[in-house]
């Protein structure tokens, strides 16, 4: 298995003019599933946690992407779609659009956390 890189869901500009340094790295273990409600306070969270010069890495554990999985037993994150409107419109937006969590990687499988973490820790020394 390849390299995880740490999936940049912000855009560069934003990051690189924050000159935020990271004195600390929280990982999250989730199926990085949740209800819009959800997204808002997450959102806030993250600010918070970057006000507190701490780097958040969502591990999104995604067994819809693993091998050998047929598509009624799991859908992948990278599949789901979800519904907004727009000006009364109905438009399906892929999942991970706006995502709350500016840094996360994709596992396909759990099995591959150790790899993933010590992926993740490298990157975050080369960022420092």
């Amino acid at each position: 298995m390849g390299p995880f890189p740490l999936q940049d869901n912000q855009p560069v500009s934003s990051v690189a003019s924050s000159a935020v340094e990271f004195t600390q790295i929280v990982f999250l273990i989730s199926d990085g599933r949740f209800d819009s409600d959800g997204r808002v306070r997450i959102r806030k969270l993250v600010e918070t946690a970057l006000e507190r010069q701490q780097l958040i890495v969502l591990l999104v554990v995604d067994q819809g992407a693993a091998e050998g999985m047929s598509s009624q037993q799991q859908t992948s994150i990278l599949d789901t779609q979800s519904v907004t409107f727009d000006k009364g419109k109905v438009r399906m937006v892929p999942y991970l659009e706006n995502y709350p969590f500016p840094y996360y990687v994709l596992l396909p499988a759990s099995t591959t956390l150790p790899e993933i973490l010590s992926d993740s820790l490298r990157q975050w020394f080369e960022m420092l």
